[in-house]
């Protein structure tokens, strides 16, 4: 059975979830993340807004608002969500609307001038039509402040906004309309660069001579004493741009014995990403990357039961169109005038498939699982790059056709537990590298595959007062696509490779406790092993084999409790705490100490009250309580070792309402 986590908001500062790395938000499950940057590819994480798949993860953030829940499939998800869902896939589903009308609105003030408005309201038209509109605002100051240029980085300025309308067309006949839109004007955060070479003697640094602080950039830039808090940056203001529209419909049709569901999306993304890349005051790795995206899906389901046999069928289409794609490098020309500066794309993508799945149930306490789908995928790129002398455009390609399956069973030994025990597959996509390339640098990956073997155990104890997951899992995964870089170019071009294997097993687990009246208790985590086998592979001269896969940490641990006193004619009142801990981890998968994310915990805090007979309540909180130092991504960068850095302490006060 798959294991599926409830959680309420991603946690940024968390890469055994979710990280933001800067052009794209990563997901990581289980060792399987995305090794890859390039506007143009996808991630081995589906991520999915109700029921509709999103080929750009950005598209996500901008729909995290008004939602009913998140839910997180851990493993591989081949058969009934198929591609690009190699690790396990992330799923927002979004508050519907009501039989009676109701509404929240929330007002927040807090660090660096952050404003954050949010509000819902809907309800009946008719005895047939529901509807319900949502929106959020956001904007601060940038949490970040840049030392050469004196102006604000990190600052959010966004909004987003969506419609949703339940139709009953008939008693059987249901049709749920989704619109949305959503617009990021943000200013990236910048990097710190520990820089390479030693400043008395000019001569490259030792691991520990860099990771100490004490190494300039090549143009002679140092922080002795780097925060979090601030950045040294000869950019000014980078900008992030994302904007993005969409359309869904999901009609759902209830017979007497078949039930039928068809999903259609469409979105339209398009993407603008500055960045000060050397992290430093150097006038040298200024980047853009740029691409409008735009997709249509159609899924059809039907499902039913017969017997002892419920079963599910259906067939998907996918088509991508890329266009406007763009890598540039406006400050390269000046340093190595032999290259150019820019690389242009565009491309399509066209997937289809038809998938089965049924449960069985041998006995009242006994079922078994069996399911598979049949994927093909056809994909063309066109690119033009300036990089290397002379410019040139390649025309590439890319088919695959894969079967997906998995097997599982399920034991109820107990009314309240459960046992499980299954095998799943999954494959990602093939990909074209559209970063920094010479001629035939953007040929297409193989795409990726692996296997999971997993058991555990599941269920309730103590009148359902504590609640307990357990899941211990085997992942045999094969040809994961990474960027490297080739033999004799520097840093000037990158190539998009597969690696042969990483190993990966380890165990989940999650428990719930409410052991008295207004206790509540959270706690869960991972424990993993991982390692690459890719002998002959490298990135920048240093072997993956033997390295670990890219934000995995071996022990990553979440913890929330809270208690809700009850002050009798004034309310109620309600602390709260929260911890997550990370073990070391990588963000590049090479055996090298300087690009390695160190351990770190974090701590959060608040204080809610909600006066009596008041629809009002009142949240003070902090994040990142201690104002840990902590990164999220760090890389080489011909003599620039760059740490992007997570948010520092900030504080807020929230109002809000229900009506």
């Amino acid at each position: 059975m798959d294991t599926i986590l409830k959680i309420n908001t991603f946690d940024s500062a968390s890469p055994g979830d979710y990280a933001n790395t800067g052009p794209i938000p990563v997901f990581s499950i289980r060792g399987v993340t995305l090794n890859d940057f390039g506007p143009a590819n996808e991630s081995p994480i589906a991520v999915y807004v109700d029921d509709v798949y999103l080929a750009v993860p950005n598209a996500a953030t901008g729909q995290m608002f008004d939602v009913s829940r998140i839910e997180v499939l851990r493993g591989p998800q081949g058969t009934l969500f198929g591609r690009n869902a190699t690790g396990g896939l992330v799923q927002i589903v979004s508050n519907k609307p009501t039989t009676t009308w109701q509404g929240n609105a929330s007002v927040q003030y807090g660090s660096y001038d952050q404003v954050v408005l949010q509000g819902a309201i809907g309800g009946p038209i008719t005895d047939r039509l529901r509807v319900r509109l949502a929106g959020t605002f956001d904007h601060d100051n940038g949490w970040q402040y840049n030392e050469v240029t004196g102006t604000r980085l990190a600052a959010t300025r966004s909004y987003a906004a969506r419609l949703l309308v339940d139709y009953d067309i008939t008693d059987s006949l249901t049709s749920e309309t989704n619109v949305h839109v959503a617009r990021q004007n943000n200013i990236t955060p910048g990097y710190y660069s520990r820089g390479e070479y030693d400043p008395a003697t000019g001569d490259l640094c030792s691991a520990g001579q860099i990771l100490a602080n004490a190494c300039s950039s090549p143009g002679g830039a140092r922080v002795a004493n780097p925060r979090a808090d601030r950045a040294s940056s000869d950019i000014a203001k980078p900008i992030n741009y994302f904007r993005n529209y969409g359309a869904r419909e999901t009609l759902k049709f209830k017979g007497e014995s078949v039930n039928i569901t068809s999903v259609t999306g469409y979105e339209s993304n398009k993407k603008y990403y500055e960045e000060d890349s050397d992290g430093s005051p150097d006038p040298v790795f200024f980047s853009i990357t740029a691409a409008n995206r735009e997709q249509f899906s159609q899924e059809l389901r039907l499902d039913g039961a017969v017997g002892h046999l419920r079963w599910l069928a259906g067939a998907y289409y996918f088509h991508e169109k890329l266009s406007n794609g763009l890598t540039s490098l406006p400050q390269f020309i000046p340093l190595y005038g032999t290259y150019g500066n820019q690389t242009e794309y565009y491309g399509s993508t066209d997937s289809g498939a038809g998938f089965i799945n049924g449960d069985y149930d041998i006995s009242s306490t006994v079922t078994v699982t069996a399911a598979g789908r049949l994927s093909t995928e056809k994909k063309k790129l066109t690119i033009s790059d300036d990089f290397g002398t002379p410019t040139f455009i390649d025309n590439v390609s890319a088919k695959t056709t894969r079967f997906t399956w998995k097997l599982g069973a399920q034991w109820k030994f107990q009314p309240d537990w459960m046992a499980y025990a299954n095998v799943s597959t999954g494959f990602k996509s093939p990909a074209f590298n559209v970063m920094l390339i010479f001629e035939g640098g953007a040929l297409a990956s193989q795409p990726e595959k692996d296997i999971n073997y997993e058991i555990g155990i599941k269920g309730a104890a103590f009148d359902r007062k504590l609640q307990l997951s357990v899941a211990a899992f085997y992942l045999d995964y094969k040809d994961f696509q990474i960027i490297t870089i080739p033999p004799g170019t520097g840093n000037v071009s990158t190539q998009l490779v597969n690696a042969d294997k990483a190993t990966i097993y380890g165990l989940d687990f999650e428990t719930h406790a409410k052991p008295i009246h207004g206790l509540d208790i959270s706690f869960s985590g991972t424990l993993l092993h991982n390692k690459i086998k890719s002998p002959g592979l490298f990135i920048s001269g240093l072997p993956l084999d033997g390295a670990q896969v890219p934000y995995s940490p071996k022990v990553s641990l979440k913890g929330a409790v809270s208690y809700e006193f009850e002050l009798g004619a004034a309310g109620t009142l309600r602390p709260y705490a929260d911890a997550v801990y990370n073990s070391s981890s990588q963000s590049i998968p090479v055996l090298n100490p300087i690009t390695g994310i160190n351990a770190y915990t974090l701590i959060g805090a608040g204080l809610s009250f909600k006066p009596a007979h008041s629809p009002v309540s009142v949240d003070a909180f902090v994040e990142n309580l201690t104002n840990k130092n902590y990164s999220t991504f760090v890389g080489d960068l011909g003599g620039y070792n760059i740490v992007q850095w997570g948010k520092p302490r900030t504080w807020g006060v929230r109002l809000s309402t229900q009506f």
